[in-house]
């Protein structure tokens, strides 16, 4: 598991780590939590994949049917009860699949993490290593978050890194990041592959979202207790504010089951007519798969 503050080196790590292990013949898994930066997935989900062979310089990883679960937020720090219970739903998948396959369990599983170290950060941080079984925590240039781990999981080894003198802040980037990783999705890295845009009847398909911030105390009438609803399932009605939403499209065939399963692909809403009640769909596919579809927080303005 690597760990540390934004910026610092922490995807670039673990790429090299798994790029060694796949030159020595390995398969290793690479997981991907980081939700605003995601390698593997585009923002807003978390995904791991099977290393079989080195990234390459211009595209990075070949991705083969990665392992994907819907967060919906860019910040683990929007939903952490949401954010925590997916890490766990991933973490079960992954130690089964090392557990089953003797490849993978001797080549081991590198785990990249978000920069959110604070608080309730620090808490997923064990939450993660936890649900992992980690046996090795690398921490970048975080001598604080070094010390705590280390006395709160004195099982783990935990080695310090100063980060990389080539590693820059990319605050002023990360939106472009984002917006590059989407649309590298459904255009590829070089602008090689056509989407399909289709119309859809709003029976057709049923739209959810799961989970909602916390209300902070202040807002709440005096006295009153609010259960943080963090892994409500709601359904969302069709409108002209899904416009621009990515939605994810679910495995499951039971609303109720949407936590627990993985993603089947993406597509983005570019128009809603409420007079014919239909969706207007960017999408990888000429059709969607499944028609149970998750409302995400992050936004795609295709301009192409």
């Amino acid at each position: 598991m690597v760990a540390g503050l934004p910026d610092v080196g922490k995807s670039t790590l673990c790429r090299m780590l798994v790029n060694w292990a796949a030159r020595l013949g390995r398969t290793p898994i690479l997981v991907d939590l980081d939700v605003g930066q995601n390698q593997i997935s585009i923002p807003g989900t978390i995904a791991a994949m099977v290393v079989r062979r080195p990234a390459s310089v211009d595209e990075g990883f070949r991705i083969d049917m990665p392992l994907v679960f819907h967060y919906g937020y860019k910040t683990p720090g929007e939903n952490i009860g949401l954010y925590n219970e997916i890490v766990s739903s991933m973490a079960m998948y992954v130690n089964i699949r090392s557990e089953n396959v003797e490849k993978s369990l001797i080549s081991g599983v590198v785990v990249n993490t978000c920069g959110y170290i604070r608080q309730e950060g620090y808490e997923s941080f064990k939450h993660v290593a936890k649900a992992f079984d980690v046996d090795i925590i690398i921490v970048l240039d975080s001598e604080w978050l070094a010390t705590k781990l280390i006395s709160d999981l004195p099982s783990v080894k935990v080695i310090t890194l100063p980060k990389s003198g080539g590693v820059v802040p990319k605050d002023a980037a990360k939106d472009k990041f984002r917006e590059n990783k989407i649309r590298e999705y459904f255009y590829g890295p070089r602008n090689n592959i056509c989407p399909h845009v289709f119309t859809i009847d709003f029976n057709d398909v049923k739209v959810y979202k799961i989970g909602a911030p916390q209300i902070p105390d202040s807002c709440l009438p005096a006295g009153m207790i609010l259960k943080n609803p963090y892994n409500k399932i709601m359904p969302i009605a069709p409108s002209p504010t899904l416009v621009h939403h990515v939605l994810a499209v679910s495995s499951s065939s039971d609303p109720e089951q949407l936590l627990a399963k993985n993603l089947l692909g993406f597509v983005v809403v570019q128009h809603v007519d409420p007079d014919k009640r239909s969706l207007t769909l960017l999408s990888p596919q000429p059709n969607v798969k499944n028609r149970l579809l998750i409302m995400s927080d992050v936004l795609f303005v295709d301009l192409k």
